[in-house]
């Protein structure tokens, strides 16, 4: 099997802004709302291994109207990304989409629309969430189904006989270190545009996130946006379903899909990954491979036998695109 592995596309920011200075190179992909911004000497400041922006702002602010088609020009040859991309895609028996490809149901229009007679796995990424409630949960699932796209949020499913599992996989923070929460929540987009209304209204939800509060009283209660707490109890809960699925003897190779790292050794900050080498060594032998995203820049390395790929593209504008996204990574199997 031949897999292409891509993340982090952002298709969200040809209709958004995350600061009014920001105006963003429109994507090279055909997406309604794209219009073209090139020659705008006005540009966001951002590093290939960043999730956010650095500055933060308001998250309504479309570059057009949403009802608008302005499809993207493509004869411009000065604009480095307006390229046909990925080239290589098209060899691909499955495309692998580990989140952050767009807000909503856009991302997974867009990935039908672009690989339009290939499997996809699709899971969420932070920023499928964005100005939403994690409810909408349901809604991509629902999208998914009719698109014909395998969308995992603990879920699996099986292509010519690889198993694929999948889940966003929310970071536990060091094990719930105040350390690493206070240092994520006042820097973290997450903790401003996601909603959690719906999770907080749930009781053994809201008894679980309490209990794990007030020990410390690490930060306050707010059933509005998202959270540390609720990031690691959902990230509790995605790493039991793993380790439920793994311990089911399957013959077929397996293949892991999370948005978030599973080892520090794709990243330094606690609120990007996660270390579960414990988890790694403990499954040798039950995973084959283990896809990933979130971090803006293509890595491939070893933990306890497991190979761990990431190959994020990142934001589409001048210097947000990951200086060592792969668009020719082909995976064997």
């Amino acid at each position: 099997m031949k897999i292409f592995l891509t993340s982090d596309i952002h298709t969200e920011v040809a209709h958004r802004r995350f600061d009014p200075k920001f105006d963003y190179e429109c994507l090279s992909f055909d997406y309604p709302g794209c219009s073209d911004t090139s020659g705008n000497p006005d540009k966001p400041s951002s590093s290939g291994n960043q999730d956010t922006p650095n500055t933060p702002g308001t998250p309504n602010n479309p570059t057009t109207p949403d009802n608008q088609e302005n499809p993207t020009n493509h004869s411009n040859p000065a604009n480095p990304y307006k390229s046909d991309y990925p080239k290589d895609s098209t060899k691909a028996d499955v495309i692998i989409l580990a989140g952050d490809i767009g807000e909503w149901v856009n991302g997974l229009e867009w990935a039908r629309n672009r690989f339009e007679h290939q499997e996809i796995i699709y899971v969420a990424g932070n920023h499928e969430y964005y100005d939403s409630d994690l409810a909408i949960l349901d809604e991509l699932r629902a999208k998914a189904k009719e698109l014909d796209i395998h969308f995992l949020e603990n879920d699996s499913a099986i292509i010519n006989g690889v198993r694929f599992l999948g889940c966003t996989l929310w970071t536990n923070f060091d094990c719930y270190s105040s350390e690493e929460i206070n240092r994520a929540w006042p820097t973290m987009n997450d903790y401003k545009y996601i909603y959690c209304r719906s999770w907080w209204a749930n009781e053994q939800n809201k008894e679980n996130a309490l209990q794990l509060m007030l020990p410390d009283s690490i930060f306050g209660f707010d059933p509005e946006y998202f959270s540390p707490t609720v990031a690691y109890l959902l990230h509790k809960q995605s790493l039991e379903w793993l380790q439920q699925q793994l311990d089911q003897h399957y013959d077929g190779q397996t293949v892991v899909v999370t948005h978030h790292a599973p080892t520090m050794r794709s990243t330094t900050n606690a609120a990007y990954g996660s270390n579960l080498e414990k988890f790694l060594k403990k499954n040798s032998g039950k995973i084959d491979l283990w896809c990933h995203g979130h971090i803006h820049k293509t890595l491939d390395y070893e933990v306890s036998g497991v190979r761990i790929i990431c190959n994020a593209r990142g934001y589409p504008t001048p210097r947000g695109l990951s200086a060592t996204f792969d668009e020719k990574m082909l995976i064997c199997l």
